[in-house]
């Protein structure tokens, strides 16, 4: 007799997937097209430092929301561990972006939209990552996949 999937494993893997194959598709997007400009601009040497290193660690966050994802979907737990990982390093990636991309706004006298724009940044890039770990750390969604994972009674060899 087949197990019926965990919704909530099924869901979180099936928006994990998705979120990040589109996250990973559109910062490569993203680096393709501003790499050219930011090399020959006139941006701060630091500024361009946190640009590089924002997009790449976004690339990498996408790429582990995907195989969290497809852990979910297989149902694994280390699925929803590597869920919990992503969904605290989005959090802070998240708080530390809207940070220095409103000082730098700040430090070129744009203190209204450096306000403004962090906190956008931050409503909008902590709605999944919040979301996610709430419901990866409830202890039914461990439960739930620890019992995915269980031999079933009379699947194993017989003696």
């Amino acid at each position: 007799m087949a197990r019926n999937k965990p919704v909530v494993a099924t869901v979180f893997g099936v928006l994990n997937v998705a979120l990040g194959g589109l996250g990973v598709m559109g910062w490569l997007w993203t680096i393709a097209r501003t790499a050219r400009f930011l090399a020959r601009s006139g941006w701060r040497p630091g500024y361009r430092l946190w640009w590089v290193t924002s997009h790449c660690l976004g690339l990498i966050l996408a790429g582990v929301l995907v195989l969290a994802g497809v852990g979910l979907l297989t149902l694994k737990p280390w699925g929803r561990w590597v869920s919990i990982g992503y969904s605290i390093c989005a959090i802070v990636f998240v708080i530390a972006s809207a940070a220095v991309n409103a000082l730098l706004l700040a430090a070129h006298g744009h203190v209204v939209w450096g306000a403004a724009a962090g906190l956008a940044r931050v409503l909008a890039g902590l709605l999944y990552p919040v979301v996610l770990l709430v419901f990866m750390l409830h202890p039914t969604v461990a439960a739930v996949l620890k019992e995915a994972c269980a031999p079933q009674p009379g699947s194993g060899p017989s003696a």
